[in-house]
């Protein structure tokens, strides 16, 4: 399996996920076409908290271009142009809903 540099900016790409294996909550991504451990935690007993913790770290990691995305279109947009405008609106919306997890 190759990491990047330790020196290198570039994140695991998306998408990224959670799994549980017994007391351990692992946040994956992909390495070399194989789901591969980001970070690791190890509870005495897993609880909703933390489950929850780790669906918003994969939610956000996961909607993060996306909504980068939509907020640099919208701003980019000819706002005297109602087509396009509405274009921007309706990827910003997408955009939310996916970090919202719908």
């Amino acid at each position: 399996m190759t990491h990047p540099p330790r020196n290198s900016a570039t994140h695991t790409p998306t998408p990224w996920r959670f799994k549980e294996y017994g007391d351990v909550l692992e946040v994956q991504g992909i390495h070399d076409g194989v789901w591969a451990t980001i970070a690791a935690f190890r509870f005495a007993d897993l609880g909703l908290w933390q489950r929850a913790n780790a669906a918003l770290i994969v939610r956000a990691v996961n909607a993060h271009d996306k909504l980068l995305s939509a907020l640099k279109g919208l701003l980019e947009t000819d706002h005297t142009d109602t087509l396009l405008m509405a274009d921007a609106i309706d990827a910003a919306k997408a955009a939310i809903a996916k970090a919202e997890g719908r």
